[in-house]
This record gives C-alpha cells, structure tokens and sequence, in this order.
C-alpha cells in the first residue's frame, strides 16, 4: 500500500525497547538510562500545546528547502536493504540487517545489475527519468501514480518527490560528464555513483549540518587535519560493533524529528501557484504526494534555497515547540489506518510524543545529564505544572524548546545538536566508503570544477545547479 511505509516504524526500532543493552539494527546510546513513560494523556496535552498560532511570524535563518532535503537524508539512512528472506527470519532486526549509511541506496538499490526497472533501458548506466508533455517526474507505473524508485517514502509529499528527482539528475549528469572525459565505459556507472555520493555527503555535513547544528558545534565533531584528512570526534555515539553500527533510538525516534518543527504551513512553489502542506485528498493546491506531479506544483528552486541573482528564499520555521496546523490532521496516504494506538493518531505532535513513549526513550533531562550538559527544568521548559511529569519532559519535546530557548530556534542547542552531528558524522566515519575516508585519493577528495565555480566549497545550491534544475 502506499505510503504504508512511512506509517509503521522501521523494522527493528520497536524492539530495540526489550533490551536496552542488545543492539542490532537499532539501540539505545544512553543504556543506563530510564524510560520516561509519562501518562499518555499529558503527552496528548503537550501534544496540543504544540500548534503554531495561525499568522505567526517565526521564520528561522534557514531556507525552506533544507526541511525536505533532511527527510530525504533521513530516509537514506533509515532504508533497510536487507533481503526480504532476511527480514522474516530476524524480525527484530539484532542479526541479518545492513548498518545506515549515507550512500543513496534509497536511489540506487544494488545497481542496474540486479535493479533494472529504475534504470534507463537505454543507456543503464544512467538513473531513469519520467516525463509528462511539459515537465519532468519521478518515473511511475503504468497506473501514472506510483513512483518507481527504491523507497516509496521519497514520494509522500510532492517536495520531496524532486528532491529525489534532482539527484537522479545529478547522477546522470555525472555520467555525461564522465564521459566528456572519456571514462572507461565499463567504469561510467560506478564512478558517477561514487561522486554523486560524495558530493551529496559533502552538502550533508558542510551546509544541512552547519545549519541545523551550528557552526561552532559541527567545528567541535569535526576538524580537518594538517595533511587534508578528516578527524571526528564522537564522545558519546558509540556501538557494539563498529563494523555494523547501530542507529540509536533516541536520534530516529527524537533528535532527527527536529525538522518537523521547520514546515510551514504552505509554500509559494513557482511564480504562479502557493500550496498546502496537506490536505484531505490531493489537488494543485496541496503537497499530498503519491501521485504524478502537477505542472502547476513544478518546484522553483529559488524559493527554497539561496540561489545567487534571485529574490531571498522562503524560510524554514524555527526549530521550536510548535508545529504547523496540517500536521495536526496528517492524510491517510501519510499515517495509514492500523491497529497500532501510536500510529492511529492524525496529529503528528502526538504520534512523536506517543511514540516515544512506545521505544521507552529516556527524558530530555536524562539525556542532558549524560552529554554534561545542565538540564532545562520544566518550568523553563512551559511543561504544564502537572506533578505527574515527575519534573521531566519527553526528548523530542525537550530537544525543539531547547533550541527555541538556548539559540532562539535558529539551530539546534547543545543537546539536540550533539545528538544529531555525533550520529550523522559517526555514520560516515564508520563507513569506509565514504568521502571523509577516500584512501585512493590524493590529495583527499574537495569538490571541484565542473561540480562548483568555487573549489572546495559545495552547497546544495552547486548540487541542483549541477543536475541541471536551477
């Protein structure tokens, strides 16, 4: 069914709860740590405490667009690639899994080799693109609808949906310049696969993670060294096994939830047409994805991101404890109908709230003791004075009002920002493949022309360039 998967949790995050200690797919950083299990009717209080005030003015400094391109991150690192036969005979995900990486494989699977059907047929070494008489789409179906790509969750909303449709142009520009220099053709495809990642990796880390982390705490993960290598310093995401590590729970179920507080309610999309985040059923006047896309909800790049010679882009909202009023009654093609209480409820405040609970997830305060950092009382906090709270509040709550309180929304505070920076820098530095690593390169690997005007400096604005959409 579409949009089923963005309804249940990924395979082996629920199970993760049994064991604090056990790790496979996923596990706790903090094991020591408490579950918080407040009642579910104060979560559901909070929950409605979160609705952003209708005409707010609370723009952050970062451009509209970085909001979907971190659920596309998101959904890169939580794609489960296992074999089908794999899954069913370890449902909980503690053996047969393969460890999050920042590779695409949400775009590429195994290659044109075993998965064809998302490759031209014409020219295989190339992503395949569909097309409408006056636009360019994902490719879909022969019912015109379902997207053929390797995670349907990149077509849940009509964002996101090109923002996957701007990588795979950014691969098969890759290959057209590849072969501009005249690339042995039998080693086209895996060497555009290799620079689309890397230059993807390097906007992760160098511009989504400046931003939503800030500056001073990316320099803090992350410094370069005398002889041009990378150095990351990960004090507190470790794993069991550093060959296969594991995704923490309290970042897929809390800390990386932090993008939900940066959608706005609608977006001017082009010169001509506004749209809702959602709506009870799709139209040219809403997001609501698993569809073709409308030409008249073509996206214009330079309302979402800094695209030099263009008027200044929409913003994202703040990194705050408010939520935008659509997210409080989410389409069934986004949280499908199930017999799971948690995943039953159309406010996205409360299904965050619910499910953390659900995972046992520690408070913001426990958290905030184990990085050294002195916590928020609730009181700072706006926790409703509820003695049933016990003087804590849940982490993803936690995570959005620190932000709001310690850097006034405009990125990620102390607690937030570490959780989100350790896991994603540490998932790079573990995978061996990843541009912070490139052993056959030297000197070590910096974007450069054709890639960018300016080199060693690569923004998302140089990746949609390069793929042709701004």
């Amino acid at each position: 069914m579409r949009g089923k998967a963005h309804g249940a949790e990924p395979r082996g995050l629920l199970e993760a709860r049994n064991d604090r200690n056990r790790e496979g797919r996923f596990g706790y950083m903090f094991k020591r740590s408490k579950p918080f299990e407040p009642p579910d009717e104060l979560l559901r209080q909070l929950g409605e405490q979160m609705r952003e005030p209708d005409g707010a003015n609370l723009d952050s400094p970062i451009p509209a667009g970085f909001t979907f391109f971190g659920q596309f991150i998101d959904h890169d690192v939580t794609f489960d690639m296992t074999p089908l036969g794999e899954q069913k005979d370890d449902p909980e995900a503690t053996k047969n899994f393969r460890s999050a990486q920042l590779d695409l494989d949400s775009v590429y699977l195994r290659g044109p080799d075993h998965d064809g059907h998302l490759y031209d047929p014409a020219d295989p070494a190339k992503l395949k693109i569909g097309s409408s008489a006056t636009h360019d789409d994902l490719p879909r179906d022969s019912d015109g609808t379902t997207a053929l790509i390797g995670d349907e969750r990149n077509d849940e909303n009509l964002m996101i949906t090109q923002v996957h449709l701007a990588v795979l142009k950014f691969h098969n520009a890759t290959v057209d310049h590849l072969r501009a220099q005249n690339t042995a053709a039998n080693e086209v495809f895996a060497e555009a696969q290799r620079l689309t990642r890397w230059h993807y990796q390097w906007v992760v880390v160098n511009d989504f993670l400046r931003r939503v982390i800030g500056q001073t705490m990316l320099d803090q993960l992350i410094q370069q060294q005398g002889n041009g290598r990378w150095k990351i310093t990960t004090k507190h995401y470790q794993s069991g096994n550093p060959n296969r590590p594991m995704m923490p729970v309290e970042y897929a179920a809390a800390a990386f939830r932090f993008g939900h507080s940066m959608l706005r309610a609608g977006y001017r999309m082009n010169g001509n047409t506004s749209a809702r985040l959602f709506e009870a059923s799709p139209n040219d006047t809403n997001l609501n994805g698993f569809r073709a896309l409308p030409a008249a909800l073509v996206v214009d790049w330079s309302r979402f991101f800094e695209v030099p010679g263009q008027n200044p882009p929409q913003m994202a909202r703040k990194i705050d404890a408010l939520l935008p009023s659509p997210v409080f009654s989410l389409p069934e093609s986004v949280v499908p109908p199930t017999s799971d209480p948690a995943a039953r409820v159309g406010s996205l405040a409360d299904r965050n709230l619910l499910r953390g609970k659900q995972v046992k997830l520690p408070s913001g305060q426990e958290v905030a003791k184990a990085l050294g950092e002195t916590p928020l009382s609730n009181q700072q906090l706006e926790v409703p004075d509820d003695p049933r709270w016990q003087g804590q509040a849940p982490l993803w709550y936690y995570l959005l009002k620190e932000s709001d309180l310690v850097a006034g929304g405009d990125h990620l505070g102390p607690v937030g920002g570490r959780l989100v920076g350790e896991v994603i820098l540490g998932l790079l530095e573990r995978d061996k493949d990843s541009y912070l690593h490139n052993s056959n390169q030297n000197p070590p690997f910096t974007p450069d022309a054709p890639f960018t005007a300016t080199p060693g400096q690569f923004t998302m604005v140089d990746f949609l360039t390069f793929a042709q959409v701004v």
